[in-house]
């Protein structure tokens, strides 16, 4: 499977991880944070050259890790982050809410 380079555009309360390709953003997640110390994935998108690729797994992968490093609980209301974070509870149980 391809690795995906992947940028963190952060905001004040959020913000986003991205898949640029030819200069075109291919594959994003955007997060909403909270003081509380979560993290919530709101929606995830993948162009359709990515679809299938793995591109959004690894996104999930990143912001997982990005909240471990910060100690934040993940809240996946995005429909897709939170079938595929379930279906994986295992490698995930412990930034998931």
């Amino acid at each position: 499977m391809k690795r995906f380079e992947i940028e963190h555009i952060k905001e004040e309360n959020g913000g986003e991880f991205v898949i640029d390709q030819n200069n075109e953003k291919a594959a994003s997640l955007f997060y909403t944070l909270f003081a509380s110390g979560r993290l919530v994935i709101n929606h995830t998108e993948v162009s359709r050259d990515l679809q299938g690729s793995g591109a959004a797994g690894q996104l999930i992968d990143v912001v997982a890790d990005y909240a471990r490093t910060r100690q934040l609980k993940i809240v996946p209301i995005c429909p897709f982050a939170k079938k595929y974070m379930t279906a994986k509870r295992n490698k995930y149980a412990d930034v998931l809410v």
